[in-house]
C-alpha cells in the first residue's frame, strides 16, 4: 500500500495573526491485508488473529488509531485555537500539506478557509453528541483531537458485581456510542452542563480497566473526578504512576474546582490488596466445591470447610485493615491541604 511520511500542515493568514494549531493523523486499523499473503500464510495469519482478537491491547479491525503515515484510509485533523476577532471581522486561511514519499518532498495546496465570528459561534458547526453516539467518524475524531486527554486506572469497590462500563452507564449517566473500537466509548448524557462533551474510552479489562478521559480542559477533568467519586462510592482512581487521585474537600462542597494528586506509595498496597482478593476467591471457590462433594467422608469434609472458612475470615480481616489504611492515607492527604 502506498503511503506518505513526515506529514505536516502549514497554515497562513492574511491578517498577520499568530495561529496556534496542531495536526493529528488517524488511520483505520487493519489486522492484515489479504492480498499480501498466499493461502497457506493467510491461514496461519488468521489463526494468530483469532488468538489475539480478545486482547484488550490490540485494536479491532476498522478502529481509528493514531498514525504517522498517510494512506488512502487516513484522516488529517487540524485543531486550531479560535483567534480573537478584535481588529478584523474575518480571517482568511491558506494551507499547505507537506509530506515525504519515495524519498521526495511533496506539497499539496489546501482549499482556502474563511472564518468570522458567526462561523465560530454558530451551533451548526458545533460537534453534536448525536453524531458521536451514532458513530460518525468526523465527529468522533474531532472530539478526541480537540479535547484534553487523560489516562487513568479505575478500581471499583470490592463486592461490586457490575462492570465499570455498567456503573458508568447506570449510575453516572453515560451512554455508549456506536464507535468501532476495542474499548467501550461512552459520552456523558446527563443534565449537568459542567460535564457536557465529556467522552470516555473504557478498556474491557475486568479487574483494572484503563479509562481514557477526554475533557474540554483541566477544570472539567476535576469535575469529572468529583462526579465519579460521588456516584460510585468506594471507587479508587489512579494516575499512570499508580498514585491515588483525590478530590479535595473544596470541590466536594462545590465551592471551587481545586483538587490534589496524592503522591503516596500506593502501588504495593494496591497489589497486596489484589493478591488477598485472589486468595479469598480461591478459598470461596474451594469451599463451594467442598459443599458439592458427596463421596468424601462427612468428618473430613467438615474439617476442610472449617479450615477454608477460617482462611476466608482471616483474609477478609486483612483486606478490611488494608482498605482502612488506604482510607487513612486519603484522609491525611486531604487534611494536610
Amino acid at each position: 500500500m502506498l503511503s506518505a511520511e513526515n506529514i505536516n500542515v502549514v497554515l497562513n493568514n492574511d491578517s498577520d495573526v499568530n495561529l496556534t494549531y496542531t495536526t493529528k493523523l488517524y488511520t483505520k486499523y487493519k489486522a492484515n491485508v489479504d492480498e499480501m499473503f498466499d493461502p497457506a500464510v493467510q491461514t496461519f495469519v488468521d489463526r494468530i488473529e483469532n488468538l489475539t482478537k480478545n486482547d484488550p491491547n490490540i485494536p479491532v479491525k476498522g478502529q481509528w488509531i493514531p498514525t504517522q503515515e498517510l494512506t488512502v484510509d487516513s484522516i488529517i485533523v487540524i485543531v486550531l485555537d479560535i483567534p480573537q476577532f478584535i481588529n478584523f471581522k474575518s480571517l482568511n486561511l491558506q494551507g499547505m500539506l507537506l509530506y515525504e514519499k519515495d524519498s521526495k518532498n511533496c506539497q499539496i495546496h489546501l482549499p482556502d478557509i474563511s472564518l468570522n465570528v458567526e462561523d465560530v459561534t454558530s451551533e451548526k458547526y458545533a460537534i453534536q453528541m448525536t453524531s458521536i453516539l451514532s458513530g460518525t467518524d468526523d465527529a468522533y475524531l474531532s472530539m478526541i483531537s480537540a479535547s484534553l486527554h487523560t489516562a487513568v486506572k479505575v478500581i471499583i469497590p470490592t463486592g461490586t458485581y457490575r462492570t465499570l462500563d455498567g456503573l458508568l452507564q447506570i449510575d453516572c449517566f453515560f451512554t455508549r456510542a456506536e464507535v468501532n473500537a476495542r474499548e467501550f466509548v461512552l459520552v456523558y448524557d446527563g443534565t449537568s452542563r459542567c460535564l457536557k462533551d465529556v467522552l470516555l474510552r473504557v478498556s474491557r479489562h475486568e479487574k483494572e480497566p484503563i479509562v481514557d478521559m477526554y475533557t474540554r480542559n483541566g477544570e472539567q477533568l476535576q469535575l469529572l473526578f468529583h462526579h465519579l467519586y460521588n456516584k460510585i462510592p468506594g471507587v479508587v482512581i489512579l494516575n499512570k504512576d499508580c498514585e491515588i487521585i483525590v478530590v479535595g474537600p473544596e470541590l466536594r462542597n462545590n465551592q471551587n474546582t481545586s483538587f490534589v494528586e496524592v503522591k503516596k506509595p500506593t502501588e504495593s498496597l494496591v497489589k497486596f490488596m489484589d493478591a488477598i482478593k485472589t486468595v479469598l476467591v480461591f478459598a470461596e471457590e474451594n469451599l463451594k466445591n467442598c459443599l458439592e462433594e458427596k463421596e468424601e467422608g462427612e468428618r473430613q469434609r467438615m474439617i476442610r470447610i472449617l479450615n477454608l472458612n477460617k482462611l476466608g475470615d482471616g483474609f477478609r480481616q486483612q483486606l478490611a485493615d488494608l482498605e482502612k489504611k488506604a482510607d487513612g492515607h486519603l484522609k491525611n492527604a486531604i487534611d494536610e491541604k
